[in-house]
């Protein structure tokens, strides 16, 4: 199981949001417990491990988020540490598509001859030719920008990355995030 992973919830006025599952929290306040338990144990803080501590103490606290507020029509990203977290804005109507994205050196979803496949890779192809799957959001042009008519400036936001075994879930997860904004989910090798 992925611990990073986002997880849909419901929000008030048929919105959804996409956020860090609570096996991420948990882990890294369990390490960060584990790291301070070292530290009263030996009396003193020792610089690898006082250092290890407040980095799990801050990858505790990290937070990513998805908001899709139709009330609003509006998108609300943000990532960051606690209160240092970066928020950008988007308009909810300017989704076109919810896009899954498959990268590898092969067709994941092609029919493989028995014992093929193994994992996430071709039996016998280096490890370094893994693939995996990508989430997106396809916005149209911003009609209120200077390039509105331009193919160009459309946006492309990258939700979750996964490792090519988890692709099934990475496309439940589109399935369910494009029914709730009413837009079509498009499939893509490559």
């Amino acid at each position: 199981m992925t611990v990073y992973r986002l997880a849909p919830r419901s929000l008030p006025a048929g919105g959804l949001a996409l956020r860090l599952g609570w096996g991420w929290r948990a882990f890294f306040v369990l390490l960060t417990m584990i790291f301070l338990g070292v530290i009263l144990y030996d009396g003193e803080v020792r610089g690898v491990v006082g250092f290890l501590a407040l980095l799990s103490f801050g990858a505790a606290l990290y937070q990513e988020f998805w908001s899709f507020l139709p009330s609003s029509d509006e998108i609300v990203a943000g990532v960051g540490v606690f209160f240092l977290c970066r928020v950008r804005r988007y308009r909810l109507s300017r989704v076109e598509r919810v896009l899954v994205r498959l990268r590898a050196p092969f067709d994941p979803d092609a029919a493989a001859a028995p014992g093929e496949l193994i994992g996430s890779r071709r039996a016998g192809s280096a490890p370094f030719q893994r693939g995996y799957a990508q989430l997106f959001l396809e916005l149209a042009p911003d009609p209120s920008g200077p390039d509105s008519g331009d193919a160009a400036s459309r946006e492309t936001l990258l939700l979750q990355t996964e490792p090519l075994r988890n692709r099934e879930s990475l496309k439940e997860l589109a399935r369910t995030l494009a029914q709730a904004l009413g837009v079509p989910v498009e499939h893509r090798f490559g």
